[in-house]
């Protein structure tokens, strides 16, 4: 077991944006302190950054992701293990005292795709050779549309 866990863990958000609430835990007997980074700064903020959890115990985590692009992102959240006298939870990291990190995907998915392919034909004699010459000289006669949906 990892020393500290994310619940309920994945973030799946609208690209209009949105907010959602986790809980960061302790899974250990030490004193931890938390480091929170994205891997996308300009989307996503996150309340705190630097914190402390005290062993078995858990602080909430708020991550607001603003409107933007339909994108897969990440969470993390790095730990170092602290005395009880330390004061500043940003220290640690200053000092490269990190010893683990634990994970979470942000998604925020784009809506479904609805695209056509059309398919357009001309008579032709059996002599044409250039298949797309008819075309360049206006000499369609029909089409055929098929829609592709993404999800």
């Amino acid at each position: 077991m990892s020393a500290i866990s994310i619940e309920p863990g994945d973030a799946s958000f609208a690209a209009s944006g949105g907010k959602q609430l986790r809980k960061v835990f302790n899974n250990g007997f030490s004193r931890l302190a938390i480091k929170v980074k994205t891997t996308n700064n300009e989307l996503y903020r996150t309340r705190p950054i630097y914190a402390f959890i005290e062993g078995g115990k858990d602080i909430s985590l708020e991550i607001l992701r603003l409107p933007g692009p339909p994108h897969k992102d990440k969470l993390l959240i790095q730990f170092a293990e602290v005395p009880h006298e330390e004061t500043d939870a940003q220290g640690p990291f200053n000092a490269g005292a990190q010893q683990g990190e634990c994970a979470i995907s942000l998604d925020a998915p784009g809506p479904p795709h609805k695209d056509k392919l059309l398919i357009q034909f001309a008579e032709v004699p059996h002599e044409e050779t250039d298949a797309q010459g008819p075309f360049n000289a206006g000499a369609q006669q029909g089409e055929c549309a098929i829609s592709l949906d993404a999800v």
